[in-house]
């Protein structure tokens, strides 16, 4: 049906009316004029043409294909991604190797320790029996320095000693040397602290008891 264009006499807005209609309201300002007198014709907008429509539909489609391409292209490389994680965390970060390492060394600090006491056990007097006294005439902060001063005068002296054969004539002499020098080291923290052998000896038994 043929439409035409006309204008209101008030605000000069056009619009689109069918043909036939005699008067029309103003959609902006609301007056009602004839339609009377020589207006434009307005062609009825045409249909796309099957052509168009077709072109559209294939622009849709390839949009969408593109669309699943990235789409798949993405969930595959998160799954590559994941996959090198699984296998990094499957293998390990090393830290079981660090923490067999560390338990090897020490171990071998432990045997160490070991051996020292061992060559050093001549020369240091010990208690009788299992039980130790404390020697409660000094307080504990200066018994626990006088074996602090103990333990460093041993790991000083035969620390050294590890190289040097334990048996034969070279060997003997050497720890027998040692030896002389942790005895004038004692002699002398007798002395400084006004305590006896004995009383010495218990202080090592209970430094090794605590932990000092």
């Amino acid at each position: 049906m043929a439409v035409k264009q006309v204008s209101c006499p008030k605000c000069q807005a056009t619009m689109n009316v069918m043909a036939t209609m005699t008067s029309v309201q103003c959609q902006t300002c609301g007056m009602v004029f004839p339609t009377s007198g020589p207006q434009p014709a307005v062609a009825p907008t045409p249909a796309p043409a099957t052509s168009e429509r077709t072109a559209t539909t294939d622009e849709d489609e390839k949009s969408k294909m593109i669309m699943w391409t990235v789409m798949g292209g993405a969930g595959a490389l998160f799954l590559f991604v994941a996959s090198i994680i699984a296998a990094f965390r499957f293998v390990g970060d090393g830290s079981a190797e660090r923490a067999a390492g560390e338990q090897a060394e020490l171990r071998k600090q432990e045997e160490r320790q070991q051996k020292i006491q061992d060559d050093a056990a001549p020369y240091v007097p010990k208690i009788e029996g299992d039980t130790y006294q404390e020697v409660t005439k000094l307080a504990e902060s200066t018994r626990k320095r006088i074996y602090r001063e103990h333990v460093g005068m041993i790991e000083s002296s035969f620390g050294k000693a590890g190289k040097v054969p334990r048996g034969g004539a070279i060997g003997q002499s050497f720890r027998g040397a040692l030896g002389g020098i942790i005895e004038r080291e004692i002699n002398r923290l007798l002395v400084a602290y006004g305590i006896t052998r004995e009383e010495y000896a218990n202080i090592l038994a209970e430094g090794e008891d605590k932990g000092w």
